[in-house]
Parts: structure tokens; C-alpha cells; sequence
């Protein structure tokens, strides 16, 4: 009926105004990319006029399957061009390597102000330069630990044309979010991790894996900058009987790098992000899981339409059982023993999965004080925070040097 009056039909779905309807208009982690395209495709079969995808088109390529495969006519981005204003261009050239993904992490969303994860430069045109501008003095900066922030201190580093060096004890570059192709629902930590390794080797940074960075190694290289990006640790509670237990017993940061040594049925010690999210990884790979939460809602920290995210996907799609006002109390053999609602309940563990928070390696990056008078501390090593604050800190401390 409308089809007369219109010049083309933009198929979205959710609606920005209304808290539960927003995670379905602005997509998140546990969508797919191209999660309206079905949609797209059911309008284009009934209207003549050009229809158009929007919504977690993150990659030229899914932008091509849409319009190749004539579910769509036309493809637009919101997010991705906040994340990389020239992603028509690189796109067009052919350059897809060099595109900033969108981690549809829902920062641009934010209550307390406007801002991007990837893209500094987004919300700060006036004082934050398109490109980072060639540095006056070239500097050797050396950086130490391979994970966002690392690896986007070295990018700018080098892009300034600073002589760089990376320092990481791991084999692989990534930190934390290198084992994550390993949970569909991370697909976008994924493609960001790939995206920095490939800048990582695009430029001429001297990359040292299997490396444990030392006060003494790094000042035989003699840095005029050194970076510290060390990360976290996580944290290990003190809880009766968790040493003794006959359950297996795992950090959080550890199921994704080995999900194979995850057994049986699943007991998750804290309910922040990190742990529902593991819950939920878990339970879609067929564990029953169960998630203890001390607060009265789980990821309670993370804004609306996260939280919303991950409570649609607990009462709807995979057997994960949060438990909010809970108290762990006891860890028997197979068991976790927890109080909610002044009561006892004991809870079956095949496997237990502790994520109660991380500490920074702040004390172990302190013994690189001294070396040279520019040195910084970024990311969790300074203060555990999200991925965008490691990443843009890392930008903004090369930036300045």
C-alpha cells in the first residue's frame, strides 16, 4: 500500500526508543552480522522499489553476498562508518584488510557520552588528527605485552614512523580475545584480533614472541618511549574447599584457549560480564550451566542493551541458570554450595569456572621505572577497564611522543 509513495524501503527492526526493543534495533555480539537479511529478503520478494539492508554489515564481502544474492538492493552502515569513515573507499580499492571492524559493542550508545571503542578520532573531530601526523624526532619506542593496546601503541608508533619494538611471551599476538574464534558469539573480537595482527605485520615492527620482557632485556635496547601493556590477572577467591575439590576448577580467561577441559555441568562464580558470557559460550556448547552472582543482576555494570543482549539469550536459547542476590558459601567434591534468599542450595559441578575480577600487573610493570623518563602504563595494566579504553590509550600515549 505504501509502495507509491516511496522512493525505497530501509528494512530495520527493534526500535531505538524502547529499552527492550533497542538490542534488536542496534545488534549486538549474539546476533549474527547480517541478522535482518531474512527479513530484507521477505520485503524485496513484495515491492518493486530498491530495499535496503541495514544492521551488522561489518565486512565488503557480506555487503557483496547481500546484494549478489538479491536479497537487497542497496546496503548501508551506520556503526562501520563511526568506526572508519572511509570504509566505502577502502572497500572500492580493494584495501579490506585495512578497514577498523565494528565490534558492535554498543560504546556510540552510551549514556554518559558519545565515543567508539576502535575509532578515537570519533566524537573528538576537533582536536584528534584524520591521520596520525609523522613525528618530528624519530624515537625507538619500545613496547611490552601483544594484546589490543599493545599491538594499537605499535601500530601508531609506526605509523608516526617511530622505530618500534614489541615485546610478547606468547607465541601469538591477541592477549586475551586470541582464543576467541573459538565462541560464535565473539566473532567480532575475532575479526578485530586478525585485523591488528595483519597492521602489526604491514609495518616495519620489530614483533619478539616467546619473550619474556625484562627490566634488563629492555634496557639493552635502549627505548627513548616504553609502553607497558602487561594486562591483568585474574583473581582467585578465597572460598572454603576450592582447593580441595574433585572438580575441575578453571578461570574464566582459560575456557576459551582449552573449552575441551570443560566437563560435565558448569558452575560459574560471578555473573559480571566476563562470566555470563563464558556461561552463555559454555551452555551453546551443550554444558548445563548454572551462574552465581552476588549483586541482584548479572553483568550489572554493563549498560542496558548488553544486558539485555545476554538476558535474552538466557531465557530464550541456551540452559544457562543465573542465581542474582547469591552467595557462595561452600565447595564440596562435585558440588557448590551457595545462600540465596536466606537458604542453603547445593548445586551439582562437574566443572567450576571462577571469574571474580582481575588485578593489573601494575607492581610487575613498576620494575621498568627508570629505564627511560617517557614511561606509560595502558590498558588493564593501569587499571582494568573494556578493550577501547586499552586500545584508544594505546593511541593516545604514541600520539603524544
Amino acid at each position: 500500500m505504501a509502495e507509491p509513495y516511496i522512493d525505497l524501503v530501509h528494512v530495520s527492526a527493534g526500535l531505538d526508543s524502547e529499552p527492550e526493543l533497542f538490542h534488536h534495533c542496534v545488534s549486538k555480539n549474539f546476533k549474527p552480522h547480517l541478522d535482518k537479511i531474512d527479513l530484507v529478503r521477505q520485503v524485496k520478494q513484495h515491492v518493486h522499489v530498491p530495499v535496503v539492508l541495514v544492521g551488522s554489515v561489518i565486512l565488503p564481502e557480506e555487503a557483496e553476498y547481500a546484494i549478489a544474492s538479491k536479497a537487497c538492493d542497496l546496503v548501508a552502515i551506520g556503526r562501520e562508518a563511526m568506526v572508519d569513515p572511509d570504509w566505502p573507499k577502502k572497500a572500492y580499492d580493494g584495501r579490506q584488510e585495512d578497514i577498523y571492524p565494528c565490534l558492535r559493542c554498543a560504546s556510540c550508545s552510551e549514556q554518559n557520552g558519545m565515543g567508539c571503542a576502535i575509532n578515537p578520532r570519533y566524537g573528538n573531530y576537533s582536536w584528534v588528527e584524520k591521520e596520525p601526523k609523522k613525528a618530528k624526532i624519530k624515537k625507538h619506542i619500545v613496547v611490552v605485552g601483544g594484546g589490543p593496546g599493545g599491538m594499537r601503541a605499535s601500530i601508531t608508533a609506526a605509523q608516526r614512523g617511530h622505530q618500534v619494538t614489541l615485546i610478547e611471551k606468547e607465541d601469538t599476538l591477541g592477549g586475551q580475545i586470541r582464543h576467541f574464534q573459538k565462541d560464535r558469539f565473539k566473532v567480532d573480537l575475532d575479526i578485530f584480533c586478525k585485523f591488528l595482527q595483519g597492521q602489526v605485520e604491514k609495518y616495519p615492527i620489530q614483533v619478539l614472541l616467546n619473550t619474556k620482557a625484562t627490566p634488563e632485556l629492555v634496557e639493552k635496547l635502549h627505548p627513548d618511549a616504553l609502553i607497558l601493556a602487561l594486562g591483568a590477572e585474574p583473581i582467585t577467591p578465597k572460598i572454603k574447599g576450592l582447593e580441595s575439590t574433585q572438580a575441575k576448577v578453571m578461570q574464566a580467561i582459560d575456557v576459551y584457549a582449552h573449552p575441551e577441559q570443560v566437563k560435565g555441568k558448569v558452575v560459574v562464580i560471578g555473573g559480571g560480564a566476563t562470566g555470563i558470557e563464558t556461561g552463555i559460550f559454555l551452555a551453546d556448547e551443550g554444558h548445563h550451566v548454572s551462574v552465581i552472582e552476588m549483586s541482584d543482576q548479572i553483568a550489572k555494570q554493563e549498560q542496558d542493551i548488553n544486558w539485555r543482549s545476554q538476558l535474552d539469550w538466557i531465557l530464550k536459547q541456551v540452559d544457562c541458570q543465573p542465581y542474582t542476590s547469591a552467595k557462595v558459601i561452600e565447595i564440596k567434591d562435585n558440588s557448590v554450595v551457595i545462600e540465596q534468599d536466606n537458604k542453603l542450595k547445593e548445586i551439582h559441578a562437574d566443572t567450576i569456572i571462577l571469574s571474580v575480577g582481575f588485578k593489573p600487573r601494575s607492581q610487575e610493570a613498576d620494575l621498568f621505572y627508570g629505564i627511560t623518563y617517557h614511561t606509560f602504563k595502558i590498558g588493564d595494566c593501569y587499571k582494568v577497564r573494556k578493550l577501547g579504553q586499552a586500545t584508544n590509550e594505546g593511541y593516545f600515549r604514541v600520539i603524544k611522543l
